[in-house]
């Protein structure tokens, strides 16, 4: 009789798997499209945006004036730059939440995306306008007011974009789906940093565009218009083809209407659960989220986002400085420099597809402490490199540092492929949208203190161990944050597909 139940079991069993839906390329990278759309503003944001605002040399030919002058034009360009990591603080885990629960016959995702991108489109429109007002002050708040705009737009879809992956792909398919989708962010984030500089070599652009020695008599309207809206326009064709492939299951009669409690889906299945839970749904709280989640028995979500903290911490404060470290201390030229960020921008075609195979052979936790130690082997090869290098052997020095950061980039799209899923896995009540936001909650905190901190403790340094000096203490400060993010993640225990926790015990 056992022998029947098990074998009736075993049966049951390959049928289930057999009904398992199988992975959908296309449709995968078709989700990537709104992903694509925001990496590629953010870079061409992040690219463009610094020489607006502090100013540039354009091919040795003509200089650009910023709106940042003196020696605080670098502080002042910083600050209005880490304004998109302060508001996606606060609002990315805000519309993750509202994402969860609404109730739209586009489905609960594509709203966001409908709004958020059209804002962003027209902030963008208006950018060369504004800059181009007569006087600074104008100039100032007019297109200050604008990036907020545009912050705001990218903040709306961020989070959900994100979450929409996990609604339309099975939990065991979603490492693999993760690698197409930051292919597709990666192939949207090289456009976006090239974008500038295919403009800026259009002969008739170039002819129109004057440079001089002084803000009031620059014109650089056409090169401003070019860009920014060539990427807006970009941004809502992404869009546009995002709407004719992409189709989310509906999950309501209306455009928008914000349901008491979040949609459920079946993880396997990718049906709507009808929720049955008559106790009314708290409204969402970012404070008391965490505070659920900080005093809940299972402790593996709350070190989850400890360890992504800690995780930013110590790349961002790397990947901020490695341009500036590399010319200053490791004494590596521009074509190095270059060619090291050429690996980086191609580092999850290389890595990612092994790294899905790997996550799902042998689970996201493992390939995350994987990915942590190539980050701790990395940051210690590339302290003890750096110094052969300076020291009277630089062709050692060089390779050292290059074979570091590829071991570097294996540890980075190691974590990432596997962080975002284990994060959805362990989101409670189906509240995938909530914990994406934050997700880059925590991200971007790390984001916005990291580069401030390493810069406030080299810059109390600098009287003592001078210019260069001061850049001693850079590595070690990554490293001991890489090794917090190990210890940190050491405490994660679920995560891999199947694993479940209640939020309220």
């Amino acid at each position: 009789m056992e022998a029947d139940f098990n074998e009736i079991s075993s049966k049951t069993e390959k049928k289930s798997i057999q009904k398992e839906p199988k992975f959908k390329l296309l449709q995968t990278c078709l989700i990537g499209l709104g992903f694509m759309s925001c990496l590629f503003a953010w870079a061409m944001y992040n690219f463009y945006l610094p020489r607006v605002l502090a100013g540039h040399v354009v091919e040795g030919d003509f200089y650009r004036v910023g709106l940042f002058t003196g020696s605080t034009r670098l502080l002042w360009t910083n600050v209005v730059m880490t304004l998109d990591n302060i508001i996606a603080i606060l609002l990315q885990p805000y519309f993750g939440d509202l994402s969860d629960r609404l109730k739209s016959k586009y489905g609960r995702r594509t709203p966001f995306l409908l709004i958020g991108i059209p804002i962003a489109g027209f902030s963008m429109f208006f950018m060369p306008f504004a800059i181009a007002l007569s006087t600074w002050w104008t100039i100032l708040l007019s297109f200050i007011g604008l990036v907020l705009v545009f912050n705001i737009g990218m903040a709306l879809y961020r989070a959900p974009v994100v979450a929409l992956m996990p609604d339309l792909t099975p939990s065991a398919h979603r490492s693999m789906a993760n690698v197409i989708i930051n292919l597709m962010g990666g192939i949207g984030k090289i456009i976006g940093m090239y974008l500038p500089v295919l403009v800026g070599s259009i002969a008739i652009i170039k002819m129109v565009t004057d440079g001089y020695s002084t803000f009031e008599n620059q014109d650089f309207f056409a090169m401003d218009a070019a860009v920014f809206w060539s990427a807006a326009i970009i941004i809502n064709v992404i869009l546009i083809l995002y709407l004719i492939f992409v189709k989310e299951k509906p999950t309501g009669d209306k455009f928008w209407e914000l349901g008491e409690k979040s949609i459920k889906f079946d993880e396997t299945t990718l049906e709507i659960i009808p929720n049955e839970d008559d106790k009314p749904q708290e409204k969402y709280n970012t404070w008391n989220e965490l505070k659920k989640i900080r005093n809940a028995s299972e402790k593996s979500p709350w070190f989850m986002f400890i360890s992504l903290f800690m995780w930013t911490m110590s790349a961002d404060a790397f990947s901020t400085n490695f341009s500036l470290w590399g010319a200053e201390y490791a004494l590596l030229s521009d074509q190095i420099l270059g060619f090291i960020n050429l690996v980086t921008s191609v580092s999850v075609a290389i890595f990612g597809i092994p790294a899905a195979l790997l996550s799902k052979k042998r689970g996201r936790i493992w390939t995350m402490k994987i990915g942590i130690k190539f980050f701790i082997i990395a940051f210690i090869g590339i302290i003890l490199f750096q110094e052969i290098g300076r020291t009277g052997a630089p062709l050692v020095g060089l390779i050292g540092i290059i074979v570091s950061m590829i071991f570097n980039q294996m540890g980075g799209v190691f974590v990432a492929i596997a962080a975002i899923t284990v994060t959805w896995q362990l989101a409670p009540d189906n509240k995938v949208g909530t914990y994406t936001g934050l997700y880059y909650l925590f991200k971007q905190l790390g984001s916005v203190i990291s580069p401030l901190f390493i810069g406030g403790i080299m810059s109390i340094l600098t009287p003592m161990l001078g210019e260069t000096g001061t850049w001693v203490v850079f590595l070690p400060y990554c490293l001991t944050f890489a090794l917090l993010f190990y210890w940190s993640f050491n405490h994660v225990k679920k995560g891999e597909v199947g694993d479940e926790w209640n939020a309220n015990e």
